[in-house]
């Protein structure tokens, strides 16, 4: 190739990263959905960054939730398995699935998820964010699900109809959030909430018919 030749593709090559750094790099770094923020989730979902007792919660929020909305011969639901504190596997399907727990439908939520809720051991603390929420529920005219804290006895959360919630124990540390986009009178919600290592047992429900299912998480023995 002559000199003039590699002058004029040297000038190419600048002209097009130029051309790349002024589209992309603007996108990397500002919001939106090819946003930085999105990226570092997307490459953290690639690289699978979440940590062993993150992962563990999240399946066992994931079996409690799905076997009550799509019931338990969901793929979701057979698919939700990990260790308890002994290394021993725990399968949602074999062992929260109870054919006497079910309704006709399949499904277990209320008073019968309660009462024989997903139990979980947490070998350290797990925070979870208004990321995580992202997972199970959407948003809604209006509203976006939110993080709160409430005592266990109660069950599931009138603080607003059609509203969804990952609920923790009452004495569970969390950051307060101050712009929650949520019209309650008296709801606390969060940024994000740490579970602190040992047993937890955890359901969904609704409280009432015009209210939509929850994730309840509750300190367990």
């Amino acid at each position: 190739m002559k000199g003039a030749e590699k002058v004029v593709w040297i000038v190419v090559a600048l002209v097009l990263v130029v051309i790349f750094l002024a589209i992309f790099v603007p996108m990397l770094l500002g919001g939106g959905k090819w946003g930085f923020s999105t990226i570092q989730k997307m490459i953290g979902d690639w690289l699978n960054f979440q940590s062993p007792e993150e992962k563990t919660l999240l399946k066992a929020m994931s079996c409690a939730y799905f076997r009550c909305m799509e019931g338990c011969g969901s793929g979701k639901v057979k698919q939700a398995n990990w260790e308890d504190e002994n290394g021993e596997k725990v399968s949602c399907l074999d062992d929260f699935c109870k054919d006497e727990w079910r309704d006709n439908e399949g499904k277990i939520c209320g008073d019968i998820a309660k009462e024989n809720s997903v139990k979980v051991y947490l070998d350290s603390s797990v925070i979870i964010s208004q990321d995580h929420w992202k997972i199970f529920f959407e948003e809604g005219f209006g509203y976006h699900p939110f993080l709160t804290r409430m005592n266990c006895e109660s069950f599931g959360t009138v603080l607003l109809r059609g509203t969804q919630g990952i609920i923790f124990p009452e004495n569970t540390e969390c950051e307060e959030d101050d712009n929650a986009g949520i019209s309650f009178s008296s709801a606390y919600t969060a940024k994000s909430c740490e579970l602190l290592d040992g047993y937890y047992a955890i359901w969904s429900g609704k409280a009432s018919d015009n209210d939509k299912e929850d994730i309840i998480i509750c300190s367990a023995k």
